[in-house]
């Protein structure tokens, strides 16, 4: 068990390994209809990504608990949380990847959830 965790921490711990988890995780969502053009990954600079930094491109955004930004967007925090769902049943139920440390914001100017996504896991079902 011990090497199981050790080897989990250094995955963790190698921001280049979680640069690729981000490009798989857009690419999944390119690929899915219901989710294609309403959640952005931050596009990785990977001229500036190595082992121990990670560089992606910056995206305006409100948390999702900032329910007074998001109504100046024009969002609902209904439609919000609906989308967050449909996000995380896809990724639970379709693809067996999953984001383990969530940070949600939604996209500033735009309809869109973004996730900075850090760790992702696949499900071993």
């Amino acid at each position: 068990m011990s090497a199981t965790i050790t080897a989990e921490m250094r995955k963790e711990a190698d921001l280049h390994h979680e640069a690729e988890n981000a490009e798989q995780t857009a690419r999944r969502l390119a690929a899915e209809p219901a989710l294609r053009g309403k959640v952005v990954v931050p596009r990785v600079e990977w001229g500036l990504t190595g082992k121990s930094v990670m560089t992606a491109e910056f995206v305006r955004a409100a948390q999702l608990t900032d329910t007074a930004r998001l109504a100046k967007m024009g969002l609902g925090t209904k439609e919000v949380m609906d989308l967050c769902c449909d996000l995380y049943g896809a990724m639970t139920f379709k693809w067996g990847w999953v984001h383990c440390d969530p940070r949600e914001f939604v996209k500033d100017g735009g309809d869109a959830a973004r996730h900075s996504l850090r760790r992702h896991r696949g499900l071993d079902c």
